[in-house]
């Protein structure tokens, strides 16, 4: 829903993560690198496995697998002309 420039030259994306039918709103921070016609964003969000409801019916009590979920995001673009 939302991307901004942070001071420190890196970019913040803001927007709904669905899940299980579930809309679970994020951050995730990302730097960009722009190489003539192509475009790489690379970035990181962590989600509560209860938010997603994600191993609840395994592990309710995070005792086998950690409470947060490591969601990394690799995208590379090429301008078409």
């Amino acid at each position: 829903s939302r991307i901004r420039a942070r001071s420190d030259g890196t970019y913040e994306a803001r927007g709904a993560l669905t899940i299980k039918e579930r809309p679970i709103e994020i951050d995730l921070p990302f730097t960009l690198r722009i190489e003539g016609d192509r475009a790489i964003m690379d970035g990181t969000a962590r989600i509560r496995r209860d938010e997603a409801d994600l191993g609840m019916a395994s592990d309710p009590d995070f005792e086998y697998v950690s409470r947060e979920i490591v969601v990394r995001v690799h995208v590379e673009a090429t301008r078409v002309r």
